[in-house]
C-alpha cells in the first residue's frame, strides 16, 4: 500500500478564470478556501427553495456576507471539474504488479492519469473509487485525478448524497487515498469474507414482524440525511458515530434510516460495535421511467454498497432510494430482485431485508403489494383515514392507523414519522466553527431582533419545545398501537440544516440534547416495551367513571412469564388512586390488550392537573396529563351558553363579595370609550375584527417547516406564565397542553408590541416571528384590560365553558392588577374588520387580455382563498354594490406558496366615481394610485394620500417579484434538468381589502378553514 495523502496540486475554472493552488487530501477544496463565495447569485444544488429568497423582505440583510435563510451554507461553493496532481514514488516492490488507485469517498466522478495517460474512471456516490492503473515501473510518476461533482444526468439534487441541504456538493477526496496492489485489494474482500462468518447475521420476516437473529424487533429509527456542519463532508471517524449511536440507545433508539444516503465504512463499523441497526440507500431521490438514465446507475450503487458494506451485521435494511418519481413500481420491484441475487452472488445472501423504495404508496393496496420484504410508506392510499395515513393525528386520542393497513401482512415501518417543530435555540450558531455556516440561524434571529422578540426566544425555544415532545408522544404511542405497524423512523432526532431549515429534532444539529429535551420522558415512549393508555380525551370530568384501553407492545426480554402491571392516578406526587394487575406475559413480538382499566375522577374544588401512570416491574413506566374539569363544565348549559351582546355587564360574579365590576365588550367600536371610562374590560373581539397579522393559532406545531410548506397558520404553541392568577381557574404547565387544544381552536392571535409581556404568548413561526399572544392584559388609557381573541361558542367543549368563564373570574377577583401597558394605538392596530368586503363587493372581473381565478376570493376573509390574476396587464376590476369612502387598502400576499414569483412588487389603479346625479361616471377616473408591495406574508397597508369615493376599483399589477429568466432544477419525465425558466406573468392575491368607515357587524367564525392544507406533497401532514 502507499499511501496518497499529504500535498497535492489543484486546478480548477470558475466562469472564465483559471485558479491553480496546493491542497492537503484527504479534504475537500471548498473547506480549502478554493471555489467562489456565497452570493445571492449561487446556484445551490436543491429544488425546495425559491431560487429569488434573497429578495423576501423578511431576511433583506445590507451585509455583504448574505445569511442565506433556506440552508446552513458552505464555506465556499463549487460545482464542476477540479485537477487533483502530485508525484508518487514507485519503489522496486511494487514495481511490475498490479496497482490500483483508492479514494474512499468521492462525489462523483474521478478519471485518473498517470504520466498525462488515462488509466480509467470510477463512478460512485456510494463506495470507495477504485481504479486499475496497470503495473508502473519504479521511480517518480506523476497521477491526476480529475473530479467532477456535477450531478449524475437526471439526479434529483435535493438527495443527500448530492444537496447543498446538507452540503453535500463538495469536489475532493476524503478517507483513505492510496494504491492498493492487485493482492492487497484481493485480500481486503476476503476479510470482509471473514468478517461476515465471525459476525453472522439472519434477517427474515415472520408473522409480520421483523425477525433478527430469530428474535422479533420493533425499529425505532431515527432518519439521518449525511449532515456534517464541522467537516461538510461525511466523518470517516469510528469513534465519532460510537458517542452518537452510545446515545441514540441511551434515548431509546434502535436503528438510523440513511435518507437518499449511503453512510461510509466507519459508520457501519460503530453500529456493529453498538448494536444500532442500519437502513441504507442507494443516494437516490430519482424518477424512475422507461430511458431514465438512473436506472442503470441504481443496480451500478446496488453492487458498490453490497461488495464494499455488504457484509456488516449492522446493515439489515435497504432500500432503493427516497420517494421515487415516476412510473417506479415495476422497476423497483426488479431492484429488489436484483439486490437479493447481488448479495447471494456476494456470499450475504439472507443478511438483511428489502424495500422497494422509502415513502410512497403502492398502486395495490397493502394486503395485495408484492416484491418486496417490508412496507415502508406514510401514507397507503386505502382505507378511510385521509391517503391512508400512517401517522399524525388521524390515530391520535386512542386510535390508531389499522384502518389504512387492513390486511397487510408484510410489516409495515412509518416513514418519516413526528415533523413537529420547536422555535430555534438561537444561541447555537455559535457552535458552527466548521465548514457550514450558521448563516440560517443568523437570518433568524435577524428577524426575530427586528420584530424585538430577542428577550423571549430562549423561552420559546423552551416552550414550544415541550409542545414538540407532547405531540411526538401521542405520534409514537399511536404507531404502537397499530398491530400491523412494526417500527417508525422519527424525521429527526436532531435538526435538519436544509429544505429551509427544519428544527423538528429533540437534540441540536451536532446531536447533543437539547436545553428541554427529557430521556427519561421520551423512553416512556420509545422503548423495548411500550405501554399505551388509549385516552379518546385527555379532558376528563370530575365525578365522573371512564375506561381506558390499555395495551403493550412487547419487544423485549425483559419480562418474567408473568409481569405486574400498576397503574396510579396522581395530583402531583400525591396519589390518589392505585391498583395493580397480574398478566402472562406474551411472546417476543407481540402487541396485547391488557383490557380496559378504570379510571374514577375525584371531584375537586377547582379544574385540577392529574397524571395517569402505569408502572411495570421493570422499572419502565409511561404516564399522560389529564384535564381533570368540574361537572359543572362538562356540558353545556344556559349559563354558560347566554348569548353576549357587544357590551354586556354581568350581573352576578362566583368571585365571592370582592368581587370587582367589569364589562365584556365584543366589539372594537365600544372597547375605547369603556377604557376611557375607566372600566375594567374584559374584551373578547369577535374573530372578523382583527388584522391579517393576527393569525390563526393552533396546539399543534408547525410540519417540517413553513417555508417548506408555506400557510397562514403556522404557529408553535404557547408560552405561558403560570404565575399569573388566571390559572387558579384553569391550571396549565409553561407550554399549554392538550386542555388547550379546543380554547385554540376558538380563537386567534393577537399581534402586541415586540417588547410586550403577554399572559398567554403566541410562539410564531421563526419564518415570520410575528409577536402575539392569545391572552394579555394590560393597562389602556384609563382603563384595565383583559383581552383574549376567543369565542366559546364556536366549539363545544368544556375547556372552553371553563376558559370563559376562568376569563370572567379573573377580572372580577383581587389577584387581576396588570402591570404591563398598552396605548390606543397598539390595540388600533390590531382592528380591521376582513369580513366587510363580503358585504360590500358586486362583482369581480378581469380585464381584457386578462384572465383571472377565484374572483370570489377577494370578497372573502379567507386568505387562504387565493385570487390569481395572469396575462399581460394582469388587471382586474372589483365593482362595490354602493359608492364608499376609500381611505387606503390592505393588502395580503400569498400565504401558500413557497417561490413567490407571484406576490406582487408594484400595482397600480384607479377609482370610478360619482357624478352629482348620483350615476356612476364611466368616464376616465379622477383617481388614481400606484403603489410599492413588500414581498412579505405579513399585512400591508397601503394609505390614499386623500380620500375616495367611489363604487368600482381598476387594479393593475403592473410586476412581481422574482427574476425574469433564472436557472432552476426542473423536473422532466427522465429526471431532473437545470434550466432556464422564464417567469409567468401570474399574480396571487390572498387579500385586497378596501378601508373604509363602513360600518359591518363583527363575526366569530373560523373564516380561515378552508383550502387550509399544505400543498407540498412531501411534507402533507
Amino acid at each position: 500500500m502507499i499511501s496518497l495523502s499529504g500535498n497535492w496540486k489543484i486546478g480548477y475554472t470558475a466562469g472564465n478564470i483559471k485558479h491553480e493552488g496546493s491542497i492537503f487530501l484527504p479534504g475537500t477544496m471548498q473547506a480549502a478556501g478554493y471555489g467562489s463565495p456565497v452570493t445571492e447569485e449561487t446556484g445551490f444544488v436543491s429544488s425546495l427553495h425559491d431560487p429569488d429568497w434573497f429578495l423576501w423582505d423578511e431576511f433583506k440583510s445590507e451585509d455583504k456576507d448574505v445569511n442565506v435563510p433556506f440552508l446552513s451554507k458552505p464555506r465556499r461553493h463549487f460545482v464542476g471539474v477540479s485537477v487533483y496532481e502530485r508525484t508518487v514514488e514507485i519503489t522496486d516492490e511494487h514495481e511490475g504488479r498490479e496497482l490500483f488507485f483508492f479514494a474512499e469517498l468521492v462525489r462523483r466522478k474521478s478519471s485518473v492519469y498517470v504520466d498525462g495517460l488515462f488509466r480509467g474512471s470510477c463512478e460512485s456516490y456510494c463506495g470507495p473509487h477504485i481504479v486499475a492503473l496497470g503495473k508502473l515501473s519504479a521511480g517518480t510518476h506523476v497521477l491526476r485525478v480529475l473530479v467532477d461533482n456535477r450531478l449524475f444526468p437526471g439526479f434529483r439534487p435535493d438527495a443527500h448524497t448530492v444537496t447543498d441541504g446538507v452540503g453535500a456538493s463538495w469536489n475532493g477526496m476524503v478517507g483513505e487515498i492510496k494504491l492498493l496492489t492487485g493482492r492487497e485489494l484481493t485480500l481486503r474482500y476476503e476479510s470482509y469474507k471473514r468478517y461476515a462468518k465471525e459476525h453472522p447475521r439472519k434477517a427474515e420476516v415472520f408473522d409480520g414482524n421483523f425477525v433478527i437473529d430469530g428474535k422479533p424487533e420493533y425499529i425505532r429509527a431515527t432518519h439521518f440525511g449525511g449532515d456534517y456542519p464541522k467537516t461538510g463532508y461525511p466523518s470517516t471517524d469510528r469513534e465519532y458515530y460510537v458517542s452518537v449511536f452510545e446515545r441514540l440507545k441511551d434515548w431509546g433508539f434502535n436503528a438510523v434510516r440513511c435518507h437518499s444516503f449511503c453512510p461510509p465504512e466507519a459508520m457501519f463499523s460503530a453500529a456493529d460495535e453498538c448494536g444500532i441497526y442500519i437502513l441504507a440507500e442507494c443516494g437516490m431521490w430519482s424518477t424512475f421511467n422507461e430511458g431514465a438514465p438512473v436506472l442503470d446507475f441504481l443496480k451500478l450503487e446496488t453492487e458498490n454498497i453490497l461488495r464494499e458494506f455488504g457484509h456488516h451485521p449492522s446493515f439489515v435494511l435497504f432500500s432503493s432510494g427516497n420517494e421515487p418519481g415516476g412510473n417506479w413500481y415495476g422497476f423497483l420491484r426488479e431492484w429488489v430482485s436484483f439486490a437479493r441475487k447481488t448479495d447471494e452472488k456476494l456470499g450475504y445472501g439472507g443478511r438483511r431485508l428489502y424495500t422497494a423504495q422509502s415513502g410512497w404508496f403502492y398502486d395495490t393496496e397493502p394486503s395485495k403489494t408484492e416484491g418486496t420484504d417490508f412496507l415502508y410508506f406514510h401514507r397507503s392510499a386505502f382505507g378511510p383515514l385521509k391517503g391512508g395515513t400512517v401517522r399524525n393525528p388521524a390515530g391520535w386520542y386512542g386510535k390508531d392507523y389499522s384502518p389504512s393497513l387492513k390486511g397487510a401482512k408484510l410489516p409495515v415501518m412509518c416513514h418519516e414519522l413526528g415533523q413537529w417543530c420547536a422555535y430555534p435555540d438561537l444561541k447555537i450558531a455559535g457552535r458552527f466553527t466548521g465548514f457550514l455556516k450558521p448563516s440560517n440561524y443568523k437570518a433568524f434571529e435577524s428577524l426575530a431582533k427586528k420584530n424585538d422578540l430577542t428577550a423571549f426566544t430562549d423561552e420559546m425555544h423552551i416552550s414550544s419545545g415541550k409542545n414538540q415532545l407532547r405531540l411526538l408522544k401521542e405520534e409514537f404511542e399511536a404507531n404502537y398501537r397499530t398491530p400491523e405497524l412494526k417500527g417508525y423512523e422519527y424525521l429527526d432526532v436532531h435538526d435538519y440544516p436544509g429544505q429551509g431549515t427544519a428544527f423538528v429534532g429533540i437534540f441540536n444539529a451536532f446531536f447533543e440534547p437539547k436545553a428541554y429535551a427529557d430521556r427519561d420522558y421520551v423512553r416512556q415512549f420509545n422503548s423495548e416495551d411500550v405501554l399505551t393508555a388509549a385516552f379518546e380525551t385527555y379532558t376528563l370530568t370530575q365525578g365522573d367513571t371512564i375506561e381506558v384501553p390499555v395495551a403493550l407492545s412487547h419487544f423485549s426480554d425483559a419480562l418474567k412469564s408473568q409481569f405486574t402491571l400498576r397503574a396510579e392516578l396522581l395530583s402531583g406526587d400525591s396519589v390518589i388512586c392505585a391498583e395493580e394487575h397480574t398478566f402472562d406475559t406474551p411472546n417476543r413480538g407481540s402487541k396485547v390488550s391488557l383490557g380496559a382499566f378504570r379510571i374514577r375522577v375525584p371531584e375537586f374544588d377547582e379544574a385540577r392537573l392529574l397524571r395517569y401512570k402505569l408502572t411495570l416491574e421493570t422499572g419502565y413506566s409511561n404516564s399522560w396529563d389529564i384535564f381533570a374539569i368540574p361537572k359543572l363544565y362538562g356540558t353545556k348549559n344556559d349559563t354558560e351558553n347566554r348569548e353576549v351582546s357587544a357590551v354586556s355587564e354581568p350581573e352576578t360574579s362566583d368571585a365571592g363579595s370582592e368581587a370587582r365590576k367589569f364589562v365584556i365588550c365584543r366589539s372594537f367600536n365600544e372597547v375605547f370609550d369603556l377604557l376611557d371610562q375607566g372600566r375594567d374590560v374584559l374584551f373578547l373581539p369577535a374573530l372578523s375584527e382583527l388584522n391579517y397579522d393576527c393569525a390563526p393559532v393552533n396546539a399543534r406545531s408547525v410540519f417540517w417547516n413553513a417555508q417548506m410548506g408555506p400557510k397562514w397558520e403556522r404557529s408553535l404553541g404557547l408560552d405561558i406564565d403560570t404565575d399569573c392568577g388566571f390559572f387558579k381557574y384553569f391550571p396549565s404547565v409553561s407550554f399549554g397542553g392538550f386542555q388547550w387544544e379546543s380554547v385554540l381552536r376558538s380563537g386567534r392571535g393577537i399581534m402586541i408590541p415586540g417588547s410586550f409581556k403577554p399572559i398567554v404568548r403566541v410562539v410564531d413561526d421563526w419564518n415570520r416571528s410575528i409577536p402575539m399572544a392569545f391572552l394579555l392584559e394590560a393597562r389602556v388609557s384609563k382603563g384595565r384590560l383583559l383581552m383574549s381573541a376567543f369565542d366559546e361558542s364556536l366549539v363545544d367543549s368544556p375547556e372552553c365553558r371553563l376558559y370563559f368563564k376562568a376569563l370572567e373570574r379573573y377580572i372580577s377577583s383581587k389577584d387581576y392588577d396588570p402591570k404591563e401597558e398598552l396605548s390606543s394605538e397598539d390595540l388600533k392596530a390590531v382592528f380591521f374588520p376582513v369580513n366587510r368586503m363580503r358585504s360590500l363587493t358586486a362583482e369581480v372581473s378581469a380585464f381584457d387580455g386578462s384572465e383571472v381565478s377565484c374572483p370570489e376570493g377577494l370578497a372573502l376573509s379567507n386568505p387562504n382563498i387565493v385570487t390569481e390574476v395572469k396575462g399581460k396587464d394582469m388587471g382586474l376590476t372589483i365593482n362595490l354594490r354602493k359608492a364608499v369612502r376609500i381611505f387606503g387598502f390592505v393588502w395580503l400576499n400569498d400565504q401558500r406558496k413557497r417561490m413567490r414569483d407571484n406576490f406582487a412588487k408594484e400595482i397600480a389603479g384607479s377609482f370610478g366615481t360619482l357624478n352629482p346625479s348620483g350615476q356612476n361616471n364611466d368616464s376616465e377616473a379622477d383617481h388614481s394610485f400606484r403603489f410599492g408591495i413588500k414581498n412579505t406574508i405579513r399585512e400591508q397597508r397601503l394609505m390614499l394620500d386623500t380620500p375616495v369615493v367611489s363604487d368600482r376599483i381598476s387594479l393593475n399589477i403592473l410586476e412581481t417579484y422574482g427574476r425574469e429568466e433564472k436557472m432552476m432544477y426542473i423536473e422532466t419525465p427522465t429526471g431532473f434538468e437545470y434550466k432556464r425558466v422564464h417567469k409567468e406573468q401570474k399574480a396571487g392575491i390572498a387579500a385586497f381589502h378596501i378601508i373604509t368607515d363602513e360600518p359591518v357587524m363583527g363575526e366569530s367564525t373560523r373564516f380561515w378553514e378552508k383550502g387550509d392544507e399544505v400543498l407540498t406533497k412531501e411534507i402533507d401532514a
